[in-house]
């Protein structure tokens, strides 16, 4: 198998902004993704993340590794103590942390989730 490259492309590597699943409050967040093209065997997906202000509850339940190109933000799991998380930052989510984003200025991340 070739490498994969996600170029960073501008926008035109994105999708449309679309509003997060699970709201809090105002003001509510948007999101999209640049995904890169892993075959679905692999059971990896990666990609570029971005958002606009606002909080609402995660719900990915897959591992997750995360590198913070921009903005910031805070991720409170359930039943622990706020992350803050700033561009420069690097994350691991492991399976089933489930919890509270704050995005506090527009973020982007780079991510590549397993399983």
């Amino acid at each position: 198998m070739k490498p994969i490259v996600l170029k960073n492309q501008g926008a035109d590597a994105f999708g449309a902004f679309t509003l997060v699943p699970r709201p809090i409050g105002e003001p509510v967040t948007n999101v999209r993704t640049a995904v890169g093209c892993v075959p679905p065997e692999e059971g990896i997906k990666m990609g570029i993340w971005e958002a606009t202000p606002g909080k609402w509850h995660r719900t990915i339940t897959s591992c997750e590794f995360s590198y913070f190109i921009e903005g910031h933000c805070f991720f409170t799991p359930e039943g622990g103590e706020s992350i803050e998380l700033r561009g420069g930052d690097s994350v691991w989510f492991p399976k089933n942390s489930i919890g509270v984003w704050d995005i506090v200025e527009p973020t982007k991340k780079a991510f590549v989730v397993i399983g």
